[in-house]
């Protein structure tokens, strides 16, 4: 049977996931114990993400990107914003990397997230663009409810 502060823990995190997607270790299958839980969100979205957040005492700056960390039960969440327009390169590259990382037997942590980074660079370079910033939200928010059918 699951305590109060877990249920609240799994229910701060789902409404985190409803703005956003995980990322990193736990998406490609390579999380360790004590890995942080990596979710992308737009950035738009942060201030609600942090007001979600506000009982955690350990809430603070990120270590690395621009984002922030948190408590959340069990996990130390990391946040980590991106402008909408990076949303669906974050996404793709993550989707790539969980077929691929595994497979690909790398395991440096510095070398799978430059590899993470220049993915994310060529679908931006590749994926074609929308007209304003209401495009990309609106495409982001379908995303996160339905996945991208590519």
């Amino acid at each position: 049977m699951k305590t109060t502060k877990e249920l609240m823990g799994n229910i701060i995190i789902m409404q985190i996931l409803d703005m956003g997607f995980i990322t990193g270790s736990h998406a490609y299958g390579t999380a360790k114990e004590g890995s942080d839980l990596d979710i992308v969100i737009q950035v738009q979205d942060k201030e609600k993400v942090r007001k979600l957040l506000i009982g955690s005492p350990s809430m603070r700056d990120s270590d690395y990107f621009a984002g922030f960390k948190a408590i959340v039960y069990d996990y130390c969440v990391n946040i980590i914003p991106v402008h909408p327009h990076e949303f669906l390169p974050w996404f793709l590259t993550t989707e790539a990397m969980k077929v691929t990382l595994v497979k690909s037997g790398i395991t440096n942590k510095i070398l799978y997230c430059s590899i993470f980074q220049g993915m994310v660079a060529l679908f931006k370079a590749t994926l074609p663009q929308l007209q304003n910033l209401e495009a990309y939200e609106k495409l982001n928010y379908r995303i996160i409810k339905e996945g991208y059918d590519v």
